[in-house]
């Protein structure tokens, strides 16, 4: 799943939450869900950021 794919979903769950009308049981999954969806959003930007830095510190060089 893209980034953006991940962040479309968390979205759709927030507003899902939002709405409160979510049973308990369907509240816990879609929460476990977000926390995966979150992490690996995480993880994304980490690697970016060091791909960024790497491509910056090696302009830096030349």
């Amino acid at each position: 799943m893209t980034y953006e794919e991940s962040i479309q979903k968390l979205e759709s769950i927030v507003l899902q939450m939002e709405q409160g009308e979510m049973p308990i049981d369907a509240l816990a999954n879609r929460l476990a869900e977000a926390n995966k969806l979150i992490a690996e959003c995480r993880s994304k930007l980490l690697l970016a950021d060091q791909e960024v830095q790497e491509t910056l510190n090696a302009n830096e060089t030349k």
